[in-house]
């Protein structure tokens, strides 16, 4: 997978978890819960604390969502460790890195 691929399928995944976590959080807000933040949906642990205050058709849906994220927070795992494999494989990387504020993703 060439490098432009890696951080283009980054860009879309972190898109999707955003687009998802805020769908989450509006079934919270259908179900007239809003002590719960978007910040607060941001970690599976989290999530799964405040989806036991769900029920019914809306837990449902919340619980689809969750599934989801599950799934592309695995995929964003796997492609975040293809990102550093490439970045390992490039020996001009750590001369790139070096400048300040260049990171991986730019790298």
């Amino acid at each position: 997978m060439s490098d432009r691929a890696i951080v283009r399928d980054i860009g879309f995944l972190k898109k999707e978890r955003t687009r998802l976590i805020n769908r989450l959080h509006a079934k919270f807000v259908d179900a007239g819960i809003t002590t719960v933040k978007k910040a607060d949906l941001k970690t599976e642990k989290n999530r799964i604390d405040c989806l036991a205050m769900l029920a019914g058709s809306i837990g449902k849906g919340a619980n689809r969502l969750f599934q989801l994220l599950k799934i592309i927070e695995g995929q964003l795992v796997e492609i975040e460790e293809d990102q550093i494999k490439a970045l390992k494989e490039n020996e001009l990387t750590p001369f790139v890195m070096s400048v300040p504020g260049v990171g991986p993703m730019t790298a």
